[in-house]
């Protein structure tokens, strides 16, 4: 199959995947539940294309220009590809592996008891309307338990992905080894998603630029210890992917310094280029 090939079948795959969880999300909002059978089943979809499908085109799905009306599926089916990778990453058993991606894909069904009002207000939150949306995490893990899902180290993550390890966050104020795992790990792939979407929705933003913003953000509320290896796993996974430039060449990633991810170092021919805002990276190509 050749790459343009595998590009529109696996592009094709992800959308569908997305329509699946928009039916899922909408039986959890006129039922209060969801089938945990349809949840299973998607989540083993969603693993197995992990196993199948290059990195670089998940960087590029994931910053692609999305739909508002689109957005909590696409959101929900990112943070539970980037949950899976980097459960794979920390070479975590295949059932831990689904777990994660099922956290991913799950952690905001609880939106789908937010009024529509304010999940879809295109202005800043009222403080009441923030206090409601704040919720969501509760939300999603009553779903959950109406739908038969007792796992509680499960439960414990997904009703942690707004925690911060500051003790700031919501919606029980824990502070580091008191947020599960898995919910640490998912608030990376949550703020890492929103980061992309927030320029998607102008124009498309390269996973260079995404990256780069998310490593001088550092997030402080997050934990630090994973934030640093998802960057360095980043940086690494990159090495050695052709990438378009600006002026229309490819080439292929020779070093990416990660304080500087927006301009790695690329090879063209015999050619060796440190890109620069004059001439940059403007895609992955996905092998």
């Amino acid at each position: 199959m050749g790459v343009n090939q595998f590009e529109e079948t696996t592009d094709m795959r992800f959308r569908e995947f997305k329509l699946e969880l928009s039916l899922i999300f909408d039986e959890a909002g006129s039922e209060g539940k969801m089938s945990p059978e349809d949840a299973d089943t998607l989540t083993e979809e969603v693993c197995e294309s992990l196993e199948k499908t290059d990195l670089a085109f998940i960087l590029q799905w994931v910053s692609y220009m999305r739909d508002k009306k689109e957005y909590l599926n696409t959101h929900s089916l990112n943070v539970g590809i980037l949950n899976g990778i980097q459960g794979k990453w920390r070479k975590l058993p295949e059932e831990e592996i689904k777990k994660l991606v099922f956290a991913g894909l799950f952690h905001d069904i609880g939106k789908a008891r937010i009024p529509a009002d304010i999940l879809d207000k295109p202005d800043k939150l009222t403080g009441e309307e923030f206090e409601e949306m704040k919720k969501h995490p509760v939300y999603s893990c009553e779903i959950l338990k109406a739908s038969g899902i007792t796992d509680e180290d499960l439960l414990a993550s997904i009703r942690g992905h707004h925690e911060k390890v500051n003790g700031n966050g919501y919606p029980d104020g824990l502070t580091l080894e008191e947020i599960p795992l898995y919910g640490r790990i998912t608030a990376i792939s949550d703020i890492y998603d929103a980061m992309a979407a927030s320029k998607s929705y102008k124009a498309a933003s390269t996973p260079f630029e995404v990256l780069e913003e998310f490593c001088r953000s550092k997030f402080s509320e997050l934990d630090i210890r994973l934030v640093d290896e998802f960057l360095r796993r980043m940086a690494s996974e990159m090495a050695g992917k052709e990438v378009v430039l600006s002026d229309g060449r490819t080439g292929k990633i020779v070093y990416t310094d990660v304080s500087r991810f927006a301009y790695p170092v690329v090879k063209c021919g015999e050619e060796i280029i440190n890109t620069s805002k004059e001439l940059c990276c403007t895609a992955l190509c996905a092998e």
